[in-house]
C-alpha cells in the first residue's frame, strides 16, 4: 500500500519562499503626494515624481515673489483708477535683472520665469514684467562658450519667448576695467594704512584679470584672488542695475546652500559686517531650495542637453530614489586640490557633506543672516552721499564699497586699520646665524628698492580706508599692492553711455 501523499499548504496560510538565486522585482514606489505617477526624487523625508517635485521647487520660488513687497513687480497690473501705477509696473516700465554665471541655480530661476512669463500671457494676453539676462566675461573661451549656451537655449522651446521680454546681455569686466580712465594703484603698508595713487605708468596699462595675477601670482592666494574678482564683478552688476530706472528688482540665482557658504566664506575672510548689506541688495527666490534640489530640478527637465547648457558644472543626482536610471549616470563635479581651492569652495564642500543627515544646519545659517541688519547708527545715513558721509565720519571701503564700522566719537582708535595695527608684532625676533643674516638682507634690499619705485611713481599719493576684509586681502598680496578702479561720480545718462560700450547683446556677433 502505497503512502499517502501530504496535500500542499495554501498560499494564503504561508507564502513560498523565494529560490536562494532568485531577484526579487523591483516595484515601482508611488508618489505621495498625487498617488498617480512613479516617485523619482526623495527630498525632505518625502517622495516626488517629476511633475509634482517640478511644482514643489516651483511654488516656492513664485511664493518669494508674490510677497507684499515685490507682487507688483511680477503680476500683470490693472488698475485704472491709478493709470500711472499701471504704466510704471508694466513693461516696458517694468523690467527684472538676473545676473546669470550659467550655473543649475540661475538657470533653473530662468526656466520658471519663463514659464511664468507664458501663463501671463496666455492668461492676460500680455506679460508682467521684461526679464533681461547678465553675464560677465573675463575672456575670449568664456564668451564663445557663453555665447553657444544662449544660441542653445533660445532654440530650445522651454525658453522660446518674444525677445521683445527676455533679452542676453554680455558684458566684457577687462576691457571695463582696462578702458577705465580711472585707474589707480592701491597700496597698503605694514601698518595697514593705504595709500592710493595714479600716475600715468599705471593709467590703462592692465586688466583686471592681469592686476589680479600680478598682485596674486601662486595657488596659495588663490582665495584673496578670486575674492577681489568677486567683488568687483558684483560691483558692476549693482552699477548696470542700478544705471537704468526701469529694472524694478534684482534677483540673483543663489539657492539656500550658495548662501550659507557664501556668509561663512565672508565670516571667516573677516566680511562679516557686509552681510546685512549683500543680502539686503536685490532678492534671492531660492533661499529655501537647497542645492540637490536644484541640481534634481535641472536633471529631470534637462538631463540630455546638461553639458550644453552648463558652464564648469555637473549637477549632481544625490535625491534620486534609483541609481539606475539615466539621471544618475553623469561624472562628477572635478576634484581640486587642496592648495588651488578657495574658502567659498571649502564651505561648500562641508555643507553638500551634511545636508542629507543635517540640512537644518544650513537652513539656520541663512535664516540667521536674513535676520541681520545695518547698524543703527547707520540707519539713517544715505551711503551713497558724500557729503553726508563725510558730516557723519562714516567712510565706504575704497574696494568693495562697504561702510568702513568705526566708533564715530574715537576713530583713530576704534577702526579697522588700527585695531589690525595694535594686533599685529611689528619687531621681529632677533637676527643672530650668519643664515638669518643673509636672508634678512635680502629681505631688506627688496623692501627698499619697491618702496622707493612706489615713492618714484606715487608722488601724489592720498590716503584711504579699507574695510577689515579688505585689508586682510590686500595685505596677502605678494607686493602689497593691486590696480583698482577709481569710483566717480556720474549721472544715469552718463554711466549708461559708459556701460554700453563694454556690452555685447545676444543680437550681436
Amino acid at each position: 500500500m502505497k503512502p499517502a501523499i501530504p496535500q500542499a499548504q495554501t498560499s494564503s496560510n504561508k507564502p513560498n519562499k523565494p529560490l536562494k538565486n532568485e531577484i526579487p522585482k523591483m516595484t515601482a514606489v508611488l508618489c505621495k503626494r498625487c498617488n498617480v505617477s512613479e516617485a523619482v526624487v526623495k527630498s525632505r523625508k518625502e517622495i516626488f515624481c517629476k511633475e509634482c517635485f517640478t511644482k514643489f521647487i516651483t511654488l516656492k520660488l513664485r511664493k518669494m515673489l508674490m510677497s507684499k513687497e515685490t507682487e507688483s513687480v511680477f503680476k500683470v497690473i490693472y488698475d485704472p483708477k491709478n493709470p500711472q501705477r499701471e504704466k510704471e509696473f508694466n513693461p516696458p516700465n517694468c523690467k527684472v535683472l538676473l545676473p546669470c554665471s550659467f550655473g543649475s541655480s540661475s538657470l533653473t530661476v530662468l526656466h520658471i520665469l519663463v514659464d511664468y512669463l507664458k501663463e501671463q500671457h496666455s492668461q492676460h494676453k500680455k506679460y508682467g514684467f521684461k526679464l533681461e539676462v547678465l553675464t560677465l566675461y573675463c575672456d575670449e573661451e568664456q564668451l564663445i562658450k557663453y555665447k553657444a549656451i544662449i544660441e542653445k537655449l533660445k532654440s530650445m522651446h522651454d525658453f522660446q519667448i518674444s525677445s521683445d521680454f527676455l533679452k542676453f546681455t554680455l558684458l566684457d569686466v577687462n576691457r571695463y576695467f582696462l578702458d577705465n580712465n580711472n585707474t589707480a594703484v592701491l597700496t597698503i603698508g605694514e601698518d595697514y594704512a593705504t595709500q592710493e595713487s595714479v600716475s600715468p605708468e599705471t593709467r590703462n596699462s592692465m586688466s583686471l584679470t592681469e592686476s589680479l595675477q600680478n598682485a596674486f601670482p601662486t595657488n596659495k592666494l588663490v582665495t584673496s584672488k578670486q575674492d577681489l574678482l568677486d567683488i568687483f564683478t558684483q560691483n558692476i552688476i549693482k552699477v548696470y542695475y542700478n544705471s537704468d530706472p526701469k529694472f524694478k528688482q534684482l534677483l540673483w540665482g543663489s539657492s539656500m546652500t550658495k548662501i550659507a557658504d557664501q556668509v561663512i566664506s565672508n565670516v571667516v575672510k573677516g566680511r562679516g559686517a557686509s552681510i546685512a548689506k549683500e543680502l539686503e541688495f536685490g532678492m534671492y527666490p531660492l533661499t529655501d531650495v537647497f542645492l540637490s534640489e536644484i541640481d534634481a530640478y535641472f536633471l529631470l527637465h534637462f538631463r540630455d542637453t546638461y553639458e550644453e547648457l552648463l558652464y564648469h558644472y555637473v549637477p549632481q543626482p544625490t535625491l534620486f530614489l534609483n541609481k539606475d536610471t539615466e539621471y544618475c549616470d553623469i561624472p562628477c563635479n572635478e576634484v581640486l586640490a587642496k592648495n588651488a581651492k578657495t574658502i567659498n569652495q571649502f564651505a561648500r564642500e562641508y555643507f553638500d557633506s551634511i545636508e542629507g543627515d543635517y540640512s537644518n544646519v544650513i537652513s539656520t545659517v541663512v535664516r540667521t543672516a536674513l535676520k541681520l541688519d545695518t547698524p543703527g547708527d547707520l540707519k539713517k545715513i544715505d551711503l551713497e552721499d558724500n557729503q553726508q558721509n563725510q558730516d557723519s565720519n562714516v567712510t565706504l571701503c575704497r574696494v568693495c564699497e562697504s561702510p568702513c564700522y568705526q566708533d564715530i566719537k574715537d576713530t583713530e582708535k576704534k577702526s579697522a586699520t588700527a585695531w589690525l595695527n595694535n594686533i599685529t608684532v611689528h619687531e621681529g625676533y632677533p637676527v643672530e646665524t650668519d643664515v638669518e643674516k643673509g636672508y634678512y638682507h635680502q629681505w631688506q634690499t627688496s623692501t627698499e628698492t619697491s618702496s622707493a619705485n612706489l615713492h618714484k611713481s606715487n608722488l601724489d599719493s592720498k590716503t584711504v580706508s579699507l574695510c577689515y576684509g579688505c585689508s586682510v586681502t590686500l595685505h596677502t598680496s605678494s607686493s602689497k599692492s593691486i590696480a583698482w578702479v577709481q569710483k566717480k561720480d556720474t549721472d544715469e545718462t552718463e554711466l549708461q553711455s559708459v556701460l554700453n560700450d563694454y556690452i555685447l547683446s545676444d543680437n550681436e556677433d
